[in-house]
């Protein structure tokens, strides 16, 4: 196993990958924080979460089109998925934010 450290929204992770697949995995990171970037530039300052949630719902939007499987309906139920989860995110963001509130107090 290799390891690859990928940059996605100016943080650096470190990954295993099977040896050979280290210049793939550095093209998905960097597909991917195109879209991270270019989402952070268009909605300005939101939580890191639901920006990559963001990123992640255009990446799979994009493969769904190169499959051409996306109908209207799947995207109408994307959205609504996509609205549950930054509900839940944005709901344990505050848990967790209040929670280091508290700490500092």
């Amino acid at each position: 196993m290799a390891e690859v450290r990928i940059n996605v929204n100016g943080q650096g992770y470190s990954l295993k990958v099977s040896d050979g697949q280290e210049d793939r995995l550095r093209q998905l990171a960097a597909h991917f924080n195109s879209h991270v970037d270019r989402l952070a530039e268009e909605h300005g300052h939101i939580a890191e979460a639901r920006l990559l949630l963001l990123a992640g719902l255009t990446v799979c939007e994009e493969y769904f089109e190169a499959q051409g499987t996306e109908t209207a309906l799947a995207h109408a139920a994307l959205a609504q998925d996509l609205e549950r989860a930054a509900s839940r995110i944005e709901a344990c963001a505050a848990r967790l934010s209040g929670k280091a509130d508290a700490a500092d107090a």
